[in-house]
Parts: structure tokens; sequence; C-alpha cells
């Protein structure tokens, strides 16, 4: 639905706008994440030549918008506001992948008004999602998933996948055990934004499709702790 509006322009003007807008959320990042979390000053040069954001913006991805959105709703989460960041976070659920282990946080920390307000609000982002396109949708999009060109050049991604085409599945697992291990020590011990950042980086780690550009969520996991 985010693209909609683009298919009203000339593709040469989409790429334009496309990068405009990515501009915008990386000053927007470089801004808001060190006022929101209080990190020092030096981390203002540090976001702006972060690479996976340049990396994100030559590709045209939405990646800058999704860490944004995520750090959005980690300080209404912090100060409070539950429904709020329940809404935003089901907005996130746009790349499930690299969200999947948040929920769990929440629900270790007792935020159970975020969470049933993220459950709510993605059932019905997700059925607004099916009546638009049907099951002939759903279907197509399955197709797209399991499509090559989905599964770009799986040795370059920084996750858990990448590690097992390198150094062999014995390497994976121990590296997936030290990640679940590390993940339920700061959901049973942590406060709220360790779990949130240990849940964070869990997901970027265990997700089957984590891309270079994918890694401009770990500002936001680092603002938190």
């Amino acid at each position: 639905f985010l693209s909609i509006p683009l298919s009203w322009f000339p593709y040469r003007t989409v790429l334009l706008l496309a990068a405009f807008a990515n501009l915008g959320f990386l000053g927007t990042l470089v801004w808001k994440l060190p006022a929101w979390f209080s990190l020092p000053a030096w981390s203002r040069p540090a976001l702006l030549v972060f690479l996976p954001f340049l990396w994100g913006i030559g590709l045209g991805q939405d990646i800058l918008l999704l860490a944004l959105a995520l750090a959005a709703c980690f300080r209404l989460a912090a100060r409070g506001r539950d429904v709020g960041a329940g809404a935003l976070l089901a907005f996130c659920a746009v790349k499930p992948h690299l969200i999947w282990a948040v929920p769990l946080a929440l629900l270790a920390a007792g935020k159970r008004r975020m969470l049933g307000s993220f459950v709510v609000a993605v059932s019905i982002l997700a059925a607004v999602s099916f009546a638009a396109v049907g099951p002939a949708g759903v279907r197509d999009w399955i197709s797209v998933l399991q499509a090559p060109s989905t599964d770009y050049r799986p040795e370059t991604m920084a996750n858990l996948r990448a590690l097992g085409l390198h150094f062999g599945p014995a390497a994976a697992a121990v590296a997936g055990l030290l990640t679940m291990l590390g993940l339920l020590i700061a959901l049973r011990r942590g406060s709220l934004n360790e779990k949130l950042a240990a849940a964070l980086l869990a997901s970027l780690l265990a997700s089957p499709h984590t891309y270079f550009y994918d890694l401009s969520l770990l500002p936001v996991a680092v603002a938190l702790t």
C-alpha cells in the first residue's frame, strides 16, 4: 500500500523519490536516535556514515523507514505509551523475519497492553492485506519468496545461515545455540531495553534472509543499551 503512490510516476522519477525519501529517513535517524536514547554527540557522525544505511539508500530499500519506526516504537514503550508502541510495531511487521523475537521480549517484560495492541493491529493489517489480494495474491507472494532473486547470494548475508555456509553446519548450530541462550538470559534477567535489544539481535541472526542493509537495525539495538 505504501508503494501505490509510486505507480503514478515514471520509473526514473520513482528512483529519485525513493533516494530522496531515504535521505530524509537517514537525516531523521541521525537527528532523533541520539536525542531519544541519550547517545553521545559523536554518535551522529558515526550514524551518518554507517555503511548499511548507505547501502540501503543505494539499493532503494525501505529498511531505514523500518529502523526509524522501530526506534519510535521503543521510545514510546519506554515512556509507557504501550498502545501506540504496539500499533507501530505492527507496522514493522512488513518485514516479520527481522522482528520475530520482539513480541517474546514484550511477553517476558510483562508488556501485555503493548503485546495486545500489536496482535490486534497486525491482525487487522493481515486481514486487509488478504482482502486486497485474495488467495491468488497470497500464492503469488509465496512464489516471489521462493524465487532465486529473493535468495540472492546467501553466503553474503549477516546471519547464522551464512555462518553455516562458510564454516559448516556445526558452527551454525553452536552459534545458533549461543544466540538462543543469550536471548533467554536477556529475557529472564535483563531490563526492558535489554530484552528488546537482545530480541532484535536474535531476530537478525536467526532470520533466513538478513542482507547487509538489514543491519540498519543494529544502531537501534545499540541505542537501547
